[in-house]
C-alpha cells in the first residue's frame, strides 16, 4: 500500500520537506498506521534509531505504515488517553545514507526482512527520515528478542495469543469503536439531553468481520428510548435496552463489516437533575464490542457536568477520560482485576 499517498497525497520519493512542517500544523496523532517519532539531541543517533527499528518491526508484524523520525514531540492534552503532535519539528542532525540505514535496520530485525523504504527530507543542515514499511508475508520479526506489533495507535510487545496467530499465519480482523459527541440541549427540567453517535470500524484490509455486536453502559444518564412508553422501540427494534434504560445492547449490529466505512448507531442520552446528583455530576460510558473472529475491546468514556461552566455546542469539554479500543484483559489490568477477582465477583453477586 502507497501509506505516503494516503497521508501526504504524494508517494513516498517524491515528499518535501515542507510537507511535514505542513503536515503537522494541525494537532496529530498515532494510529494504526502511522508513528511519530521526536528526536532528542541530547541522546545518540544509534540510540534513537533503535525506538525507530522497534517500530518498523511492529509495523512488519502489523498491516504496515509510515515512521516520521524527527516529528514535534508528543504533548498530553487533557481528555486525551494519547498524545498529541502539533508545531516545531524536532529534525535529526545527523545524515546516514539510504543504503547503510536500510542495511542497518534490516540486519537488526529476524527474520530478515524486505518492504522498508525511506526518504531523507533536508533544510539547512537538519533532517527528518520517513519510513515507509509494507506488511510482511514472513511474520512474526523478531527485534531485541520480542516481538512488536502495533496496538492501540501504539507499538507495543505482541501479546500471547497474537504471537501464537502470527506463528500460525492466522490474522483477526482489527474491531475499532469509538464514541461521538453532538451538541447538546437543556430542557425545562435543567436536563442535558445528548446525542451521541456509535461507530464500529474493520481497519483490517481485505478480511472482514462478522456479527458484530457492543453493549453500551452508562451511569449518571440514561438512554431516552430505554425509557419510551412505546413498546415497539423496545421489543421490535434490534437495539435492546435494560436497566432502566442505563444499558444499550445491540446484538448482531453488522451482519458483515467490511474495511473502511465504519456502522453507526445513533442514540440519545438524559442527563436529569437525580442521576447528575447520584453520580456527583459524572456521565460514565463504557463501550464493549467484538465479533466472530476479533478479540474483545472496550472504550470508555466520563464526562463531568458538575462544571460550573457547560458548553451546549461542544460537550468533548466536558471530557475528562478517554480511553479508546482497549483489549478487555488490557482494560480488566487496569482495573488491577485479575481473574480469580472477577471469578470471586460473580459468585459474590450470586
Amino acid at each position: 500500500m502507497d501509506f505516503s499517498t494516503a497521508y501526504f497525497g504524494k508517494p513516498l520519493d517524491n515528499l518535501e520537506y515542507n510537507d511535514i512542517v505542513n503536515y503537522f500544523a494541525d494537532p496529530k496523532q498515532e494510529t494504526e498506521t502511522i508513528e511519530l517519532k521526536s528526536y532528542h539531541p541530547q541522546s545518540t543517533f544509534d540510540k534513537g534509531l533503535q525506538g525507530v527499528i522497534r517500530g518498523i518491526s511492529a509495523f512488519l508484524n502489523s498491516s504496515g505504515g509510515l515512521l516520521i523520525w524527527g516529528a514535534p514531540s508528543g504533548q498530553k492534552i487533557q481528555g486525551q488517553a494519547e498524545d498529541v503532535f502539533v508545531g516545531n519539528l524536532s529534525p535529526v542532525n545527523e545524515l546516514h545514507g539510504k543504503d547503510r540505514l536500510i542495511n542497518k535496520i534490516t540486519s537488526a530485525i529476524v527474520p530478515l526482512p524486505i518492504g522498508i523504504k525511506v526518504n531523507i527530507l533536508e533544510s539547512n543542515g537538519a533532517y527528518i527520515y520517513v519510513f515507509e514499511v509494507q506488511p510482511s508475508t514472513y511474520k512474526p520479526h523478531q527485534f531485541d528478542t520480542r516481538y512488536y506489533v502495533r496496538l492501540d495507535g501504539q507499538t507495543k510487545p505482541a501479546p500471547h495469543y497474537l504471537v501464537d496467530a502470527l506463528m500460525k499465519q492466522v490474522t483477526y480482523p482489527n474491531l475499532n469503536g469509538v464514541i461521538k459527541f453532538h451538541p447538546m440541549t437543556i430542557d425545562n427540567a435543567a436536563a442535558y439531553h445528548l446525542p451521541i453517535t456509535i461507530g464500529i470500524f474493520n481497519f483490517t484490509e481485505m478480511q472482514n468481520e462478522e456479527t458484530v455486536s457492543f453493549r453500551l453502559s452508562c451511569t449518571g444518564g440514561y438512554f431516552q428510548n430505554g425509557r419510551s412508553t412505546i413498546q415497539f422501540n423496545k421489543t421490535m427494534q434490534p437495539a435492546q435496552y435494560h436497566m432502566a434504560g442505563q444499558e444499550l445492547v445491540y446484538e448482531n449490529f453488522a451482519n458483515v463489516l467490511h474495511f473502511g466505512p465504519p456502522q453507526l448507531h445513533k442514540d440519545h442520552i438524559v442527563i436529569d437533575d437525580h442521576n447528575r446528583t447520584l453520580s456527583n455530576g459524572i456521565l460514565s460510558l463504557t463501550l464493549s464490542f467484538g465479533g466472530k473472529k476479533s478479540p474483545a475491546k472496550t472504550s470508555v468514556y466520563r464526562l463531568d457536568f458538575s462544571r460550573h461552566t457547560i458548553k451546549l455546542s461542544y460537550p468533548d469539554v466536558l471530557i475528562t477520560v478517554r480511553h479508546e479500543n482497549m483489549l478487555l484483559s488490557e482494560y480488566q489490568r487496569s482495573l488491577n482485576k485479575t481473574p480469580q477477582h472477577s471469578l470471586n465477583e460473580f459468585l459474590n453477586n450470586l
